[in-house]
Parts: C-alpha cells; sequence; structure tokens
C-alpha cells in the first residue's frame, strides 16, 4: 500500500482532494514502473457519505491482520479486519466516531482530533498519535467495533501536536512536531499518568527541527521531517536541505544522542523481514512535499 503522508493541496487540483490508496496485490515487488490493481479511495474533498471516501489519508498501522487508517481531517480511524483487496473492500468498523458518517472532533476517549499516525504492537495494543488533542491514544487490545473507547490517553502538553508513533510493546517513542522533540519512554506506559524516560529536543547538533513520520525495526530509528536545523546536509547545487531523514544506527537511550547520518530526503516507510529498511518519497511538483509510505507484506 502507498498513503499520502502530508496531504495535497486542495487548490493544486480544481478544488478537490486526490489523495487516494493503490492497491499491489500480495507478493508484488514494487519497481519504479509497477502499477496498483485498485484504489481504496476515490476522488472527493470531505466526503464522508460512508467510508469509501478519505480526506487527508495519513498514518497506516498493520499487526498483519487488521489494517488501520487515519482519515485525518475527517477525525476517525477506519479499521479493516483483514487487509483489503479491492476498491470495494470498506472498512470493517470506525473508532473516534460513533458511525460511518460522523466527523466531529472531540477530546473523549471515543473520539479524537486530526489523528495523523498509528501503531500496532506484537501484542495488539493500538497506539494513535491525536495530534490536534496533543495527546497519544492507547488500546491494551484492539479494538473490534465502532466506537470502542480507548483505554487511556497519554497528554504530551500543549503545543506538542504529535505526528509520528512507534512501538514495539516495551518501548515507545512519539514525534512532538511543534515541540521539535522526540519523546522516549523505556516501558510501555500503563496509564494517562505514565511518565516518560527521556526526550531528545531538536538543536543544531542533532539537527532535529519539527520530526514527523517514525520508522523502527526496535534497533535502527529513522526520522523524516522537513525543517532540518542543520545546514551541512547539501543538495547537488549546494542548497542546505532542510526536507532530511535523521537516522539512528543505535536505538537511542538518553537525551544526548545524536543521528548517525541524515538522508537528502524525508522518507517513511517499514522494515521488511529481512531487517532492510524500505523508504519511498514523491514530491510529485507539490509545494506540500507530498510524501508516500510503502508498507510492506508481513511474510
Amino acid at each position: 500500500f502507498f498513503q499520502a503522508e502530508d496531504g495535497i493541496r486542495d487548490d493544486l487540483v480544481t478544488g478537490v482532494q486526490t489523495c487516494a490508496l493503490p492497491i499491489y496485490g500480495s507478493g508484488t515487488t514494487i519497481t519504479s514502473t509497477a502499477r496498483p490493481a485498485s484504489y481504496l479511495s476515490a476522488l472527493g474533498l470531505a466526503s464522508t457519505s460512508g467510508t469509501s471516501v478519505y480526506d487527508h489519508p495519513s498514518g497506516i498501522a498493520t499487526n498483519g491482520t487488521n489494517l488501520v487508517l487515519m482519515d485525518r481531517v475527517n477525525n476517525r480511524i477506519l479499521v479493516w479486519n483483514t487487509a483489503p483487496t479491492s476498491s470495494s473492500t470498506l472498512p470493517d468498523f470506525v473508532l473516534c466516531q460513533q458511525n460511518t458518517t460522523a466527523t466531529a472532533a472531540g477530546t473523549g476517549l471515543n473520539q479524537c482530533n486530526w489523528p495523523s499516525d498509528a501503531v500496532i504492537t506484537p501484542d495488539n495494543k493500538l497506539l494513535v498519535a491525536d495530534t490536534d488533542n496533543n495527546r497519544i491514544l492507547v488500546w491494551n487490545s484492539m479494538p473490534t467495533t465502532t466506537g470502542a473507547s480507548a483505554s487511556f490517553a497519554i497528554d504530551l502538553g500543549e503545543d506538542a501536536w504529535p505526528w509520528g508513533i512507534w512501538s514495539d510493546g516495551r518501548k515507545v517513542v512519539a514525534s512532538l512536531t511543534r515541540m521539535g522533540e522526540l519523546r522516549f519512554w523505556n516501558t510501555f506506559p500503563t496509564s494517562s499518568s505514565s511518565v516518560s524516560s527521556f526526550s531528545i529536543i531538536g538543536n543544531t547538533s542533532n539537527c532535529i527541527g519539527t520530526p514527523r513520520g517514525i520508522t523502527s525495526d526496535g534497533t535502527r530509528l529513522l526520522v523524516g521531517e522537513h525543517n532540518s536545523k542543520c545546514d551541512d546536509v547539501k543538495t547537488p547545487n549546494g542548497r542546505a536541505e532542510e526536507v532530511v531523514t535523521h537516522v539512528f544506527l543505535t536505538w537511542p537511550t538518553s537525551s544526548s544522542a545524536t543521528p548517525n547520518y541524515h538522508l537528502k530526503e524525508w522518507g517513511v516507510g517499514t522494515f521488511d523481514s529481512s531487517g532492510r529498511s524500505e523508504e519511498h518519497t514523491s514530491e510529485l511538483q507539490s509545494p506540500d512535499h507530498l510524501v508516500c509510505r510503502l508498507l510492506l507484506e508481513k511474510k
């Protein structure tokens, strides 16, 4: 699956939002000439007559069975019990709303406001970056019905604006974009009062500016953004490159940790079963730097 990470500006395409989720067949090797077999979404802007049209889809997550999609501007989370195989495969249920047409934002444990990213842990806990509510929603077990409330929420502080979230069921990291911060929990949070272990604050030493998408295999950590604080990453013409991916080759253990190097693209993705990082970016001449995420089939 590919999906839009930052949305396309509505005025770029005659007033309609064109982000969609292409579907590639099981086991398909993605190449530069690969063509999707189908799409999960159609054209439309903020259309919520059901669950077949999305508005600025963002993070996706899977546990190898369920597929979860952040339908960001519709303030909801779409869940398939099994990975969809065609454009006619609608989500099985919706989180953060009580039905398939509601779109209102809210602050309850059964609501969200502009959710951006999610992760399902190996023991089937669901974590969601509830961006405009400045919090992380946590379900202690994978929900199964529309409107199911989160078990608890972790308040990250005013203007935290969490964008990315990652966990392996033991440790957790979240990107707090407006704070320019990566926040870490060395043990999995068990309540709303669970305190983080440490934070890496962006500065000119670690080059972190406004961290966003997060990718990890539990050891290596990749953080994408487009406002790097360093000018040592140059494009071929010598211009300082702010759109980067910070790469930590070992999991950070303190606030003084710095990336080992920086990639000259804002890439987000996943690690395949061999441990290789699969990253994909596509700017498409868009001023919003549209970035796509590649989710590999779990072997």
